[in-house]
Protein backbone atom coordinates (compact mmCIF):
# COMPACT_ATOMS: atom_id res chain seq x y z
CA UNK A 1 0.00 0.00 0.00
CA UNK A 2 2.77 2.55 0.75
CA UNK A 3 4.39 1.61 -1.98
CA UNK A 4 1.73 2.31 -4.29
CA UNK A 5 1.14 5.96 -2.97
CA UNK A 6 5.47 6.38 -3.20
CA UNK A 7 4.35 5.36 -7.09
CA UNK A 8 1.57 7.89 -7.92
CA UNK A 9 3.30 10.49 -5.23
CA UNK A 10 4.78 12.66 -8.54
CA UNK A 11 1.39 13.00 -9.93
CA UNK A 12 -0.57 13.93 -6.51
CA UNK A 13 0.09 17.45 -6.18
CA UNK A 14 -0.58 18.60 -9.36
CA UNK A 15 -3.74 16.52 -9.59
CA UNK A 16 -4.67 18.09 -6.09
CA UNK A 17 -3.72 21.71 -7.28
CA UNK A 18 -5.89 21.68 -10.39
CA UNK A 19 -8.78 19.76 -8.08
CA UNK A 20 -8.56 22.71 -5.93
CA UNK A 21 -7.94 25.32 -8.69
CA UNK A 22 -10.88 23.94 -10.42
CA UNK A 23 -13.25 23.58 -7.33
CA UNK A 24 -12.36 27.13 -6.72
CA UNK A 25 -13.34 28.44 -10.07
CA UNK A 26 -16.56 26.42 -10.07
CA UNK A 27 -17.56 27.79 -6.23
CA UNK A 28 -16.73 31.52 -8.19
CA UNK A 29 -18.71 30.91 -11.02
CA UNK A 30 -21.58 29.95 -8.85
CA UNK A 31 -21.58 32.45 -6.54
CA UNK A 32 -21.47 35.24 -9.42
CA UNK A 33 -24.45 32.97 -11.00
CA UNK A 34 -26.50 33.07 -7.86
CA UNK A 35 -25.73 37.37 -7.12
CA UNK A 36 -26.70 38.04 -10.70
CA UNK A 37 -30.16 35.93 -11.11
CA UNK A 38 -31.11 37.71 -7.23
CA UNK A 39 -30.07 40.54 -8.62
CA UNK A 40 -31.96 40.42 -11.64
CA UNK A 41 -35.34 38.65 -9.60
CA UNK A 42 -34.74 41.82 -7.36
CA UNK A 43 -34.94 44.15 -9.98
CA UNK A 44 -37.72 42.22 -12.20
CA UNK A 45 -39.59 42.32 -8.57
Amino acid sequence: MNSQQQHYSPFSPSARKWMITIGSIAIAVTLIYAMSTGVISYLNY
